[in-house]
This record gives C-alpha cells, structure tokens and sequence, in this order.
C-alpha cells in the first residue's frame, strides 16, 4: 500500500505529526509517495497513492466551535441583518463542539450521563457523516487524472 502525506502547518506542528505519520506507516510497510504542503502538492505522488491523508490546524474551528450559542443568538448584538443571517447560517453549518465539553463535571466529580455521551457521540458521527457526504459530493466531479 502507498499513502500520499498533504500537511498544512502555521507552527510546524502539524508538519512534524506528518513526517511522524510517514515514519509509522513505513515502518508498517508502507511506501510513502508524498509528503507535501496542500497549497503546493505533489501532483504526482497524490496521483500514486492508495491513501492520502491531510494533516491541518485546527485552532480556528475549535474557537468556533465553541461559541455556536453567541452565534445563534447574534442577531440580538448586531443592528444588520445580513449580519444577522451570516451567524445563522454559520450556527447551522459549524460544529458545535461545546456538547463534547465535560471537563467541568469531571472535575467537579459530576458523573456524566451515559445518555449524554451518546447523544453527543452520536452528534459527532450524523456531523462526520455530512461532511463526508458532501466531500464525496464535491470530489465525485473531479477528474484527477
């Protein structure tokens, strides 16, 4: 098997996961065809791959995440409509990460309801579910040969 390796990083640190995944997967046999920034990738090692995998930063999405209920509620901060209309949108479209958030009763020694964690768990897949969805929707139209 050959995996292609595409890495997006502003500190380094995702970089260095990648090259990290390329030595793991080497030593497990497999053969490494790319190992190359998603703004400049390696067309060709893409192309030769079985499996590609994207490494990227995530800091913007987990700061969104978090903070889908003001964006549900932004209308009542903001005179513009439009405005208004853009954070509903986005609260429909970003994940809302606070449900997986249960440091507080950990630590508090508050247990956390079964049900909770499958209902949250469950949110996670539908969400994976979509996005993987509409990846194969956009991707299903490309020809990359």
């Amino acid at each position: 098997m050959k995996a292609a390796i595409l890495v997006e990083s502003l500190t380094g640190n995702t970089w260095r996961a990648g090259e990290m995944m390329a030595e793991h997967l080497q030593q497990a046999g497999w053969g490494i065809t790319a190992l190359s920034p998603v703004k400049q990738p390696d067309y060709s090692g893409v192309q030769a791959a079985d499996l590609v995998l994207v490494g990227t930063w995530v800091h913007g999405l987990f700061v969104v995440g978090h903070f889908s209920s003001d964006l549900r509620n932004f209308q009542d901060v903001v005179d513009s409509p439009a405005a208004a209309r853009l954070a509903r949108g986005l609260y429909w479209v970003l994940p809302n990460l606070a449900q997986f958030d249960v440091k507080d009763s950990v630590v508090h020694g508050v247990p956390v309801p079964m049900a909770y964690l499958a209902m949250t768990a469950g949110y996670g897949v539908l969400y994976i579910a979509m996005l993987l969805v509409v990846s194969m929707f956009i991707f299903s139209r490309r020809d990359f040969k």
